[in-house]
């Protein structure tokens, strides 16, 4: 007859240790990006001025309204976060601006949405060179213009 336990209801294989370990890898990778977004989080909280609660980076409610705060808009602004389309708009809102006062360009806050480029994104704002701050400007305001060189006179031969 028939050696075909799998019609007496017996369990067909479950998996193997190489699923669990793929498993394992993929939860790792996402444990690590998390980490590595809650450090540069952290470190563009200290660019825009907002040391004393910068660790809420690490928290995640507190994280996307320390997200509002160095973005400098009120609190309020976290109930547009929980409407579905507009959170989307929000959140790039959030990044550009947030990104601008931490010195950067709001081009960076754009790609921080965006999972292939976020990593290159955040190290950008996070560890790049700031424009809008003037060691001789406490207001934080750009310094006037140079004025424009002006051209030679030209020179005419006799």
């Amino acid at each position: 007859m028939y050696d075909d336990y799998s019609m007496y209801g017996q369990p067909e294989t479950v998996g193997s240790t190489g699923d669990a370990l793929i498993g394992a890898w993929g939860i790792g990778m996402i444990l690590g990006y998390l980490v590595f977004f809650a450090i540069m989080q952290y470190r563009i909280a200290h660019k825009t001025g907002n040391s004393d609660i910068a660790w809420w980076a690490f928290v995640p409610i507190l994280n996307t309204l320390l997200l509002i705060q160095m973005a400098g808009k009120p609190l309020w602004w976290f109930a547009l976060l929980l409407v579905p389309f507009v959170n989307a708009i929000v959140f790039f809102a959030l990044w550009m601006i947030a990104a601008r006062n931490a010195g950067s360009n709001m081009f960076w806050g754009f790609w921080v949405l965006i999972p292939p480029f976020s990593i290159l994104a955040l190290i950008m704002i996070a560890f790049g060179a700031t424009r809008y701050t003037y060691p001789d400007d406490t207001t934080g305001t750009p310094p006037p213009p140079r004025p424009r060189r002006q051209p030679p006179e030209p020179v005419i031969f006799q």
